[in-house]
């Protein structure tokens, strides 16, 4: 039996009456009771001082104390009891002016009534059993909400603060010392204010039907501290009953949940620019949990497939229906030995897109093995890229091109070198052997001269036609625009030449 159970079965009879006293003894001890017994003042005074009772039964007229004296210095010493008033007198005016006194709960006359004397005392011991109980509950609730890292508070119905625990105060920035109970009003922003009413509403009027409507609930609010910073709370609430199952109040457990929150949200824009990234990229993402045979796919995937994640369900049989017949070969290959021999894989494959496109995507996969070397997860990532390709093929043929009048250029060059620039040298060559043999032959000097200044001329064409010098000198919007005026001079072609800040 535990303390509080103990001292409500405590009984003091203190009464002159041997032989009532004995059997009133008897039958309390059969019923369970720890009994005591007194027969004048004196004893009950000594009994209390080394004794503490739950209930004392005490007549009123006693040979050496008046019993209303009696139990006032009794109620001193036994701070924990409470009394029932006995008299054996018919008028009961001290009875009654007994009953008015703190502490006693009731009076019974004499003979008395065992039957109903019986239930009087299992209700007090009832009674003070529950209120020890209680007390004890409400202690345990005090260290714990005195000593929980949770903010701990209650309000009244008017929302306003009644308690708020030691860690409540620290996070708060108040004194812990400072008994001073602040304002709710000024903890909250108005609009949550006004929220915390209506939940507290909602609440009352929704347990008058006998339901809990804030269990398993969660309510966030920003919460202001005595230096003006804000915190974000996560705060878990419930009722308050008085002693007549009354809702007097709300009772709450709160928690600082702004790092928290700070994580979520830089989660949340991480997660955002990697959506983001992986538009971009056209490349998509997938885990496929063997064990369970489930598969999530991110956003961009099905963007790729052309799927609505809202209508399609993806799995790893839906998925290869979307690869091109001639590719599901090379695909299955490549994730059976990836599943066979725990080996990455990465290859290029044809899709047929839901609209029906068609598109080119790379895909690299992995497994992951369970303590048993058993395939329990695979994960990987789909690129589209067909415009890379088709980048890719122009630029080969881009290239190609490139090379075509690279080596026309050549021919040509080769060409005004054979053709033009060949004869000239030659005819040159005729002309000063010539000259040797009629040094004064004045007119083959001037076909010299002539043929010199030709192919002068040609070789600076030449030289303009492979870089002209004005490139490094002038730039090349200058040089362009000097090509234009040329070659439309030399073909008499007009040139319309437009640019956008060259």
């Amino acid at each position: 039996m535990e303390l509080n159970e103990k001292l409500a079965a405590a009984i003091l009879i203190v009464d002159d009456d041997a032989p009532l006293v004995a059997n009133l003894k008897d039958i309390l001890e059969d019923q369970g009771y720890a009994v005591d017994v007194a027969y004048d003042g004196r004893s009950a005074l000594e009994a209390c001082q080394n004794k503490t009772f739950g209930l004392i039964l005490v007549d009123i007229r006693l040979p050496d104390v008046g019993g209303v004296s009696l139990v006032e210095e009794m109620s001193q010493r036994c701070t924990e009891a409470d009394f029932i008033v006995i008299t054996g007198y018919a008028s009961l005016d001290t009875a009654v002016e007994a009953v008015g006194q703190k502490k006693i709960v009731a009076y019974e006359t004499k003979p008395l009534d065992i039957a109903s004397l019986l239930a009087l005392i299992k209700q007090v011991v009832v009674r003070k059993r529950t209120e020890g109980d209680l007390k004890k509950t409400e202690e345990l609730y005090r260290l714990l909400a005195e000593n929980a890292e949770d903010a701990v508070w209650t309000i009244d119905l008017d929302m306003r603060l009644t308690y708020i625990s030691p860690s409540a105060r620290r996070r708060l920035g108040f004194d812990a010392m400072d008994q001073a109970i602040p304002d709710l009003k000024k903890l909250l922003s108005a609009a949550d204010f006004e929220a915390a009413k209506n939940i507290v509403r909602q609440a009352v009027a929704v347990s008058a039907s006998g339901e809990d409507w804030l269990r398993n609930r969660l309510f966030e609010f920003e919460v202001t501290l005595s230096d003006g910073s804000k915190i974000w709370t996560e705060t878990r609430l419930g009722l308050l009953w008085d002693g007549e199952g009354n809702t007097i109040g709300i009772l709450g457990a709160t928690r600082d949940t702004t790092e928290r929150k700070k994580a979520r949200e830089a989660l949340r824009e991480r997660e955002a620019r990697l959506v983001e990234a992986q538009r971009i990229a056209r490349l998509g993402n997938w885990q496929w949990d063997l064990v369970t045979d489930e598969t999530v796919w991110s956003d961009e995937l099905f963007h790729i497939y052309g799927l609505s994640p809202a209508r399609f369900k993806p799995s790893h049989q839906a998925c290869l229906k979307f690869v091109h017949p001639d590719d599901l070969p090379t695909l299955n290959g490549a994730m059976d030995d990836a599943l066979n021999e725990g080996q990455p894989y990465s290859i290029d494959y044809r899709i047929r897109r839901a609209d029906g496109g068609d598109r080119l995507v790379h895909s690299e996969g992995e497994v992951t093995l369970d303590a048993s070397g058993r395939p329990v997860r695979m994960a990987g990532t789909v690129h589209d890229i067909t415009e890379l390709k088709r980048t890719e093929e122009e630029l080969r043929a881009l290239s190609r091109r490139l090379v075509e009048i690279q080596e026309s250029e050549r021919r040509a060059i080769a060409s005004e070198l054979h053709d033009q620039i060949g004869q000239s040298l030659t005819a040159l060559k005729l002309l000063v052997e010539r000259l040797r043999q009629s040094p004064q032959d004045s007119l083959g000097w001037t076909e010299v001269k002539s043929l010199a200044n030709e192919l002068m001329s040609r070789v600076r064409n030449l030289s303009l036609d492979l870089r002209p010098s004005m490139l490094d000198d002038l730039g090349l919007l200058p040089t362009l625009l000097w090509h234009f005026d040329r070659f439309a001079s030399q073909m008499q072609i007009k040139v319309d030449f437009r640019h956008a800040g060259l």
